[in-house]
């Protein structure tokens, strides 16, 4: 019997520097019986060569060429083209473990899961390994109610009130899905043009139809800083973008009925966005004066402090909660400080950068100019 066939969507904008060896890694994965799908979005520099390439190298790429409209459209096109049993969507300038899809497909195959899930390692400039996340929930397949009721709030954010964090990460590209379940549903991205933190946004709304998860506690893929990373331009829309996004998230909740518990840990992601965007304007090259000015908005906002007054941090982090107070109290210099020190680069908001820190691809990591 043929094997399985499985899907492998890679978004390619501008990114000639990391793209082969993205390619190379799924290329070269234990797992051979692949459709590789370069949806290439109106790249502008050599990308869309080396796609072609390697679309004439190798008979399971198809090159796939569409005007730009930004990551969760492109994706939504892999979909469109995509004929295999499961489908991944992995970013183009990272790379996976070489043996990530045999084990995955063998996880969902002996579970019959609708999803299976895994950690990642965060890969510095410079290639080395700074961070492994692996998860480690307390079980490793979730079906039927448990998905929502267990699953869903670990997947979203760390329990903060009683300071367990099960590791996982609400993110497509540690995600290896059912493809029929997606067909069925109905379901696709929407767009972070539309949605800040459009993973988020996305698979809250995908949890709905998931029967079955199977966690793989192994760490798979390798998220890559480059030299774009981190943008400390502020963006004067990024703040009202982080409350429409936490709104609409909460919308998708009463909309599907989810727990109580869901809606509480949104509350995370949403501070992370606020933190990241405090970070921002201090490390900006905005005046002194501007950036009091943006943060003293930010801090006096109903909004930011509802959501602010009614999270449980009492076992979050210390730099956490040195912020929040700081907020609470609208004490902007201090914050300021804090903020654009290097020490504190990363600690206080490495579980936020799943919810963008970025200003062009609100997915997932602080990765700009392509997504």
């Amino acid at each position: 019997m043929e094997p399985i066939l499985i899907s492998v969507v890679l978004p390619v904008y501008n990114v000639a520097a990391y793209l082969e060896r993205c390619i190379e890694s799924i290329v070269n994965q234990t797992y051979r019986n692949l459709e590789i799908l370069l949806i290439d979005d109106g790249s502008t520099d050599k990308s869309q060569e080396i796609c072609r390439k390697w679309a004439e190298k190798d008979s399971r790429i198809r090159h796939i060429r569409k005007e730009n409209q930004g990551l969760g459209m492109a994706r939504n096109t892999g979909m469109e083209h995509a004929t295999g049993k499961y489908i991944c969507f992995f970013d183009s300038d990272d790379y996976v473990a070489l043996d990530a899809l045999e084990q995955c497909c063998a996880l969902a195959e002996r579970e019959q899961a609708d999803v299976v899930t895994f950690g990642f390692c965060s890969v510095s400039k410079t290639g080395q390994v700074v961070k492994t996340r692996t998860p480690c929930p307390q079980r490793l397949v979730y079906q039927a109610e448990a998905v929502r009721e267990e699953f869903l709030p670990e997947l979203i954010a760390p329990d903060t009130a009683r300071g367990k964090d099960s590791g996982l990460w609400m993110s497509a590209w540690t995600s290896f899905f059912r493809l029929e379940l997606l067909q069925e549903s109905g379901w696709q991205f929407v767009s972070e043009r539309v949605v800040l933190s459009e993973d988020l946004y996305s698979l809250l709304n995908l949890y709905a139809f998931v029967k079955k998860v199977a966690v793989l506690p192994k760490a798979l893929y390798y998220y890559c800083e480059n030299e774009t990373s981190l943008s400390r331009v502020y963006r004067p829309d990024r703040y009202a973008r982080i409350k429409d996004c936490y709104d609409a998230c909460m919308a998708v909740c009463r909309e599907l009925g989810y727990s109580e518990e869901v809606r509480r840990r949104l509350a995370y992601p949403y501070l992370s966005n606020t933190i990241a965007a405090a970070k921002q304007i201090s490390q900006s090259g905005l005046s002194w004066r501007e950036k009091r000015r943006y943060l003293e908005s930010m801090m006096q906002d109903s909004h930011h402090r509802q959501v602010l007054e009614g999270a449980e941090v009492g076992r979050d982090t210390l730099a956490r909660k040195v912020l929040f107070f700081l907020f609470r109290k609208g004490w902007t210099l201090p914050c300021m400080l804090l903020l654009a020190g290097k020490a504190y680069a990363g600690a206080a908001i490495r579980r936020g950068m799943n919810f963008s820190l970025s200003t062009g691809n609100c997915n997932a990591r602080g990765k700009i100019g392509a997504y």
